[in-house]
């Protein structure tokens, strides 16, 4: 050993401040308390959240759906322009993000008896913890978003 750090303490550390300190947080369409950790940026990096390209272009404005709407991997598309690949890419990080994210209860796709599986969520919280988790919204549900574009 030359007492210089190795990789793996890089990724450990890196992993160690991913996440904030869990929060409380109600869910709005349930109305749950759940104990959530917000993620950093760097815990979008070390999940794989490297957005498909269909989305991407259109997050950022190049291209238009009109342009995507003819080009496919596959030949199949959703009515937003996202083929069936995309649409499971952004699933499988979402989940691996959720259940990051849940402190109590843990979320699984195979859940104990102190876990919840994602499609327990209803559609509406788990549109909120994606906001939340992209700092759109205040863990007392309060929108963010519109108030960094100075509305009231």
């Amino acid at each position: 050993m030359n007492g210089v750090a190795k990789a793996e303490d890089f990724r450990k550390a890196a992993e160690a401040s991913a996440f904030e300190e869990p929060q409380r947080v109600v869910l709005p369409k349930c109305g749950f308390p759940v104990m959530l950790r917000r993620p950093r940026p760097i815990a979008f990096t070390l999940l794989g959240g490297s957005l498909p390209q269909s989305l991407a272009t259109r997050e950022s404005g190049v291209g238009s759906r009109e342009s995507d709407a003819g080009a496919t991997d596959n030949g199949q598309r959703t009515t937003d322009g996202l083929s069936a690949d995309d649409l499971r890419k952004i699933s499988q990080f979402w989940t691996k993000l959720f259940k990051a994210m849940f402190v109590q209860p843990g979320l699984s796709l195979t859940p104990g008896p102190e876990e919840i599986h994602p499609a327990w969520l209803p559609v509406e919280d788990q549109i909120f913890v994606i906001r939340w988790a992209v700092g759109e919204v205040a863990s007392d549900g309060s929108d963010l978003a519109a108030f960094r574009r100075g509305q009231p």
